[in-house]
C-alpha cells in the first residue's frame, strides 16, 4: 500500500515512508530467512536500498553477505562439486566458476560496507573483526592477496548497491577488474562454504544486533590449482533468524 502512494501524516515510530519502507522488507525477509535464504535476500537487499535507518546499519550489509553465502553460495558450488570436482576442466566448468565468483562479489561488496560503517562501540567492533576477517578471505580468493582491499573499503559508501546478479550464461570475453569476475579468480579453487548463520538487522534500542559468522574454510589460503574442490553445504548449519516486531527502544 505505501508502494502504491498511501502516506501517513505520521510515520511513528518510523521516521519517514523511506524509514518505513526499509523496516517492512527486513522483516519480511526475516520470516523468510530461516526456510529460504535466497528469498531473504531479495527482501534485505530491497531493506537496504531505501533511505532509511536500515540503510545505514553495518550488520544490514553482513546480512546480506551471510544470505548470499548460504543461499546462492553453498547452491552453486554444491552443483559444481557434483557435476565438476575431478574432472578436467571444461567451458562449462569454468562457467560454472564465473557464476559462483559473481556471487562471491556481491558478498565482498556487502562485508565491505559493514565494515565501512562499523562504528567504535565495543560491541560492533567485536563484530567489524569478524566482518574484516570474512572480507579478507574472500578478498584474497578473488584477488590472490589483499591489495587494493582497503582502497576498495574506503570507496564502497560512495557506490549503489549492487541488485543479484543474472546468471552468466557464457563466458566473459576479457578479463574484468578486481570486485567482477576475472580470469585469473577464476582459476582458484572454491573455498568450502562457511557454516553461516545469517541473522536479521533487528533494530533495538536504535542499534542492530547482528551475528558473528565463521572464516569459510580454505578461503584465507591462495591455491593454484584450477579444479576448484565445491563445498557441501552444511545441513546443521540452517540460519536462526531474529524476528524484527518494527519497533524501536
Amino acid at each position: 500500500m505505501i508502494e502504491s502512494g498511501k502516506t501517513l501524516e505520521v510515520w511513528t515510530p518510523y521516521m519517514s515512508r523511506e524509514d518505513t519502507l526499509g523496516y517492512l522488507y527486513n522483516a519480511t525477509g526475516s520470516l523468510n530467512l530461516q526456510k529460504d535464504p535466497a528469498v531473504a535476500l531479495k527482501d534485505f537487499i530491497k531493506a537496504a536500498q531505501f533511505n532509511g535507518k536500515i540503510s545505514k546499519l553495518p550488520a544490514t550489509y553482513a546480512t546480506i553477505a551471510q544470505s548470499y553465502e548460504a543461499g546462492a553460495y553453498a547452491k552453486l558450488a554444491s552443483d559444481y562439486e557434483a557435476n565438476y570436482k575431478g574432472k578436467d576442466e571444461t567451458p562449462e566448468s569454468k562457467l560454472a566458476v564465473e557464476n559462483i565468483n559473481q556471487i562471491v562479489d556481491r558478498m565482498i561488496d556487502a562485508y565491505a560496507r559493514a565494515v565501512a560503517l562499523a562504528g567504535n562501540e565495543p560491541a560492533e567492533q567485536a563484530n567489524k573483526k569478524l566482518w574484516m576477517e570474512q572480507l579478507t578471505s574472500w578478498y584474497k580468493y578473488r584477488n590472490k592477496s589483499d591489495a587494493g582491499l582497503n582502497e576498495l573499503i574506503a570507496g564502497i559508501l560512495s557506490k549503489p548497491l549492487p541488485n543479484e546478479p543474472t546468471p552468466l550464461t557464457a563466458l566473459p570475453v576479457s578479463a574484468s577488474t578486481p570486485g567482477t569476475p576475472s580470469d585469473t579468480a577464476s582459476a582458484s579453487g572454491v573455498p568450502a562454504a562457511g557454516a553461516a548463520k545469517p541473522a536479521t538487522t533487528t533494530p533495538a534500542n536504535g542499534a542492530a544486533k547482528p551475528a558473528s559468522t565463521t572464516t569459510p574454510a580454505a578461503s584465507t589460503s591462495t591455491t593454484t590449482t584450477t579444479k576448484p574442490a565445491a563445498p557441501k553445504p552444511t545441513p546443521a548449519a540452517k540460519p536462526k533468524p531474529k524476528r524484527n516486531h518494527g519497533r524501536r527502544g
